[in-house]
């Protein structure tokens, strides 16, 4: 679909970075934070 994405290789699973989901297995899926890049240095919001 185009969104990046984080690989597990440890299980061979892939999520969207998005959503969270797993691509392979949507019953599956990990948090997400939004994240901000200003002046090289990344930010995220946890809270």
């Amino acid at each position: 679909n185009g969104n990046p994405t984080i690989t597990s290789p440890l299980y061979k699973e892939v999520y969207d970075l998005t959503t969270g989901e797993c691509v392979s297995d949507p019953s599956y899926s990990i948090k997400v934070y939004p994240v901000e890049v200003r002046d090289g240095d990344v930010y995220l919001k946890t809270a």
